[in-house]
């Protein structure tokens, strides 16, 4: 028989095609069990993620007869696919493809290793396991979307995989330079999770190498509020680093055209003669103490002023 089991975010299992339909959430808490750890399941895993830890082997034994029951209704048969380990637990007969999550766990496991070429089509493919991309950085409620308290934990580790893999596809389509897509879903997924650090500093990066760095200055004073409010914390070290050397526009940063239509060579301001002679001296990172009170002038000040004629309060804590 061929078997398709979905948890990511729905609860839907199909056999030969035909889709079987599971009656209340106790069915689909089941599945998804049985799906998560594959092999046998012991009983005890099932009071734990069902009931809260009530053992009630009446109950257990009940609801397996009827998940079976759900399953012969769509294929004559199909209660063969659960098996019972008599005192211990029960086994869904599946194999790693024939569910969404395994799939999306060894897509992602592949394109964590490939060239940023393959690491594009199989973090895509991913997160094609999940339904819907717009469901911002955490991703969408997984076993769909009835989460008992038994089964957080289960969940929360479950969305920081899809996070992690969502993370690593918008750090690939930055190393391509994909930046006219990357950017407005950036500035989308920050407005959601605006304190989210490694985030923000994609956004920081991907304006840098769009040779922006007005608004790369912007997104990190932008991170820097969001962190302090929800926080009370400031930007690490290495979002200080990165902003210093998209202020530096570093060659390794640089993604934007060197030449001009007419040909010739685009000379950057600060790179220039004659701004080496009037350059002005360069500042120390400030430091989280110092955030706010540091005096900046030539390029920093126009950022500054950007800002403030364009962010007047500080993002709202989610």
């Amino acid at each position: 028989m061929n078997l398709n089991i979905r948890i990511l975010p729905a609860v839907q299992v199909t056999v030969d095609g035909h889709r079987v339909r599971l009656t209340g959430h106790q069915q689909g808490l089941a599945i998804v069990l049985m799906t998560l750890d594959r092999g046998v399941v012991q009983r005890e895993t099932f009071f734990g993620g069902i009931w809260d830890g009530k053992k009630d082997d009446e109950l257990l034994n009940t609801l397996m007869s009827s998940l079976r029951g759900s399953l012969d209704k769509a294929v004559p048969g199909a209660r063969k696919l659960i098996t019972t380990h008599q005192k211990v637990g029960y086994q869904l007969r599946s194999s790693p493809e024939e569910i969404d999550y395994h799939r999306f766990r060894r897509l992602s496991a592949a394109a964590a290793t490939a060239s940023p070429g393959e690491a594009l089509e199989l973090g895509r493919r991913a997160l094609a396991e999940w339904g819907s991309h717009s469901a911002g950085l955490s991703g969408p409620q997984p076993f769909g979307g009835y989460v008992p308290g038994s089964m957080t934990l289960r969940a929360i580790r479950v969305r920081k995989e899809y996070r992690r893999t969502l993370l690593n596809l918008l750090g690939v389509r930055l190393e391509l330079g994909l930046l006219d897509e990357l950017i407005p879903e950036l500035d989308r997924l920050v407005l959601e999770a605006g304190e989210d650090e490694e985030l923000g500093r994609l956004r920081m990066e991907a304006h840098g190498r769009a040779g922006n760095r007005g608004a790369a200055e912007i997104a990190f004073d932008y991170l820097a509020r969001s962190l302090e409010k929800s926080r009370k914390s400031s930007p690490s070290p290495e979002t200080f680093a990165l902003r210093e050397r998209i202020m530096k526009n570093e060659p390794t940063l640089r993604l934007v055209a060197s030449e001009q239509p007419g040909g010739d060579e685009t000379i950057d301001a600060e790179q220039s003669p004659a701004a080496e002679k009037t350059a002005e001296p360069e500042e120390a990172p400030p430091t989280a103490a110092g955030m706010g009170t540091i005096h900046v002038t030539g390029e920093r000040a126009r950022v500054n002023q950007l800002w403030h004629s364009t962010y007047h309060e500080a993002p709202e804590s989610p």
